[in-house]
């Protein structure tokens, strides 16, 4: 009969959700082969029990096995590879950011035993997650790419490259490649000897489908993924699974699933096991305690990050419309000097980026709120490519518009919010965008105007004479927006609420308006 090595104990341990056990056997395999001076056979065993031993919170064990087998002459050059990603994921998971980034670039330089593609691959993903919570997009998106290109090549270790680039591309809404990157992973993991993170792709699905707007689906992937990693007892993965399933909850409007996922996420991350969930976890608990408490509870555990937010963005990096809601709940809890900072932030990101369109829908989001400007939030409505975000932002410009007493703009920004979030399954938000429709006024003729105000052309502001006047010029929308330093989707805006203060339908008789204005002035 053929006698069952120890590897092959330790996997059914693992694939049977038995990590503590499979720890303890692969480290009494791993000392009884050392005494009989097999030291690749131990050092292999000493490697995967490292990995589990990260899986399971016990970090700095996880290190002191992985040292040791960087530490033993003479071994294969994967073997190698392999204790150097656990060091290096062992550092990014506990969130020991400066100690990673020497650890990654060490391993670049050719500093470190670990040279091989499975090593190099590690130390990329992981220079590119940082470069991502530093908020710079290209730099992070690029070394990602180059992490999964070397990936590739060492076969084993491709699905954590690929998961944390189809991560970044879902915030910037490239969907299609996130979900192809995803699949690959998924197909990666069903080798031999990948039961460990097996069900980490779950988690990836339910964050895409969040973003693409099916949030049901999002919804119960965040559900399973949680189920596995809790029947698996992997604490790495268990503590971000819960607050992915609260964000879902949330966003489908269920407050008390939700306020029940970020209780365990709470307990499951008391030990130090949010590293990589801490943005996450934090948007969790502060969107749960806005709904049940308000937006000042919810400042109470933000205060302290509005101060950081342009130096460490990660809280905006986290979230599509982060810059927002914080600007919004600071502004509701009446501190309008960190809803500034949120929308400096923003504005800093979106400057930093301008070759993505997210970071510049956030700042459009965050600003039009700071400086209750409608045209400014339709922009972001417009751009944004998640579409809960969208909607967001067209509620917010509809509730500004009908505070200005534009009855029709305004009903017109809700009932788009409202479609929005009905599409996707957002049932909060739409009672919540039905009940402020059913307390707007219905349109009212077209030569209505606001109260206390005078019509025609003195009813226009600053901003609409000048957009007019230049229209009057015969410059094209877009020109205009050159012209003033504004985007086109704003100006298109202000001139859609310019022909309805006129009462006219074209730009030939805003021609004729602004030249009989100008002939007045004169």
């Amino acid at each position: 009969m053929d006698t069952v090595k120890p590897e092959q104990v330790v996997e059914a341990l693992v694939a049977g959700g038995r990590l503590a056990d499979a720890g303890r056997v692969a480290g009494a395999a791993a000392a009884a082969v050392a005494g009989e001076r097999r030291p690749e056979e131990a050092a292999r065993l000493r490697s995967r029990r490292a990995d589990i031993l990260l899986a399971t919170g016990d970090a700095e064990a996880a290190m002191a096995e992985a040292d040791a087998v960087l530490a033993t002459a003479g071994l294969p050059p994967q073997m190698y590879d392999e204790a150097t990603l656990s060091h290096l994921y062992t550092l990014l998971s506990t969130g020991r950011v400066a100690p990673a980034q020497v650890w990654a670039e060490a391993i670049l330089a050719g500093r470190q035993r670990g040279g091989g593609d499975g090593a190099l691959a590690g130390a990329l993903c992981t220079l590119a997650r940082l470069a991502w919570c530093q908020g710079r997009i290209g730099v992070a998106v690029g070394l990602a790419r180059a992490a999964v290109e070397r990936a590739g090549r060492a076969c084993t270790v491709d699905h954590h490259p690929r998961l944390s680039l189809a991560g970044m591309l879902i915030t910037l809404g490239a969907f299609d490649e996130a979900g192809a990157l995803i699949e690959q992973a998924a197909d990666g993991l069903a080798r031999p000897g990948q039961a460990l993170w097996r069900g980490a792709p779950e988690l990836g699905r339910a964050r895409l489908a969040l973003a693409t707007g099916r949030l049901t689906e999002g919804l119960h992937r965040a559900e399973a993924a949680v189920g596995w990693a809790a029947r698996q007892g992997n604490r790495l993965l268990l503590p971000v699974s819960l607050a992915t399933a609260a964000l879902a909850a949330l966003k489908r409007g269920e407050p008390a699933m939700a306020g029940g996922y970020v209780h365990r996420y709470r307990v499951e991350s008391a030990g130090g096991h949010d590293g990589v969930s801490g943005a996450t976890g934090l948007w969790a608990r502060a969107r749960l305690a806005e709904v049940r408490r308000g937006p000042a509870a919810a400042m109470r555990l933000l205060a302290d990050r509005f101060a950081c937010l342009a130096a460490q963005p990660e809280l905006l990096m986290a979230e599509p419309s982060a810059a927002a809601w914080l600007t919004r709940v600071a502004l509701a809890a009446g501190d309008r000097g960190r809803a500034a900072a949120a929308a400096a932030a923003a504005r800093q990101l979106a400057e930093g980026n301008p070759d993505h369109t997210w970071p510049a829908a956030a700042a459009a989001h965050a600003e039009g709120l700071l400086d209750r400007d409608p045209g400014r939030l339709a922009e972001a409505a417009a751009r944004y490519p998640q579409p809960w975000a969208a909607a967001s932002a067209a509620e917010d410009a509809g509730a500004l518009l009908a505070v200005q007493g534009e009855v029709r703009p305004a009903r017109e920004a809700l009932t788009r919010a409202l479609s929005g979030y009905e599409r996707i399954g957002a049932g909060l938000d739409a009672v919540r965008l039905r009940t402020r429709l059913a307390g707007t006024p219905p349109e009212g003729p077209r030569h209505l105007r606001r109260p206390g105000t005078a019509s025609g052309w003195l009813s226009l502001t600053e901003t609409e004479r000048r957009v007019a006047d230049l229209v009057a010029e015969g410059l094209t929308n877009a020109q205009v927006a050159e012209r003033m330093f504004l985007s086109r989707h704003t100006i298109d805006f202000h001139l859609r609420k310019i022909f309805n203060r006129l009462d006219i339908r074209s730009r030939v008789e805003l021609t004729r308006v602004a030249l009989r204005a100008a002939e007045v002035r004169r």
